[in-house]
């Protein structure tokens, strides 16, 4: 997607459309969600409502309970989701994502997971090696194509240890599952990736017409350098996220195309 289709899309969109925040798990999500709930935003140059944050802005799983009534009146939802959340709304939407490198991501799942004693897989996480932690089926979940399973809309639950297909949402190929990805990808996201922080920061004003934004990174996982992994954790990873890989180089060149059509 250029950024002048996406420009196009808001457009039509009218004033007061709502922001989904998507957050994809060790994107550095939590600090772009801080960004926007701690400040009132000027979304689209037209400026949202100032409100109390509970009417502005609204968590996902807040959303699912909420009356239709009360849904059509917010205008962010942010927190991890899954694709098609932006039909339980009447206005229209546009999703916002950072993706990560995938076997990065991984990596920062673990070390998040050790490193959070309130975190729920805590307790049977803090003993386990990472090659152990990888080896075991149970925390697959949290491990493998998170991006592409969440970006494609066909898995629609999440819980503390990944995420589940929903009923009747089972794709027929892996090959489906990154398609229906790079096609709501294109079509629904303003994009970033979390390694160009900053670089996508400015886009985003650019293109939705914000201002400045300043932050501070929350939630950062202490873990050791890519370079200094077992070998046999990077194969395995490697081999657990093929449609996150193909997903990742597929959203970073276009990120790059439009970041070079605004002169960023």
């Amino acid at each position: 997607m250029t950024s002048k289709r996406i420009t196009s899309q808001i457009n039509l969109m009218g004033e007061n459309p709502v922001i989904i925040f998507f957050h994809l798990p060790k994107t550095g999500g939590t600090t772009l969600s801080w960004m926007a709930r701690s400040r009132h935003m000027r979304a689209f140059g037209r400026g949202a409502r100032l409100e109390t944050e509970k009417k502005f802005c609204v968590e996902p799983m807040e959303l699912y309970r909420e009356q239709q009534a009360v849904r059509y009146s917010y205008d962010m939802v942010i927190g991890h989701c899954y694709y098609g959340i932006h039909t339980l709304l009447r206005k229209p939407a546009l999703y916002i994502a950072m993706v990560r490198e995938p076997i990065d991501r991984a990596l920062s799942h673990y070390y998040y997971i050790k490193g959070r004693t309130d975190h729920l897989l805590h307790r049977d996480t803090r003993k386990l090696s990472l090659l152990k932690f990888v080896n075991s089926e149970r925390f697959h979940p949290g491990l493998s194509n998170v991006q592409t399973k969440m970006l494609s809309g066909l898995y629609t639950k999440i819980d503390q240890y990944g995420i589940k297909k929903g009923p009747g949402d089972k794709p027929s190929s892996p090959e489906e599952e990154l398609e229906c990805a790079k096609c709501n990808v294109d079509r629904h996201f303003l994009y970033g990736v979390m390694y160009q922080f900053d670089r996508s920061l400015r886009l985003f004003q650019r293109v939705l017409g914000w201002e400045t934004l300043t932050y501070e990174r929350r939630k950062i996982s202490k873990r050791p350098p890519m370079y200094g992994m077992s070998p046999r954790v990077l194969v395995m990873l490697n081999e657990m996220n093929t449609l996150d890989i193909i997903l990742y180089d597929y959203v970073r060149e276009s990120f790059e195309d439009i970041c070079k059509e605004e002169g960023l």
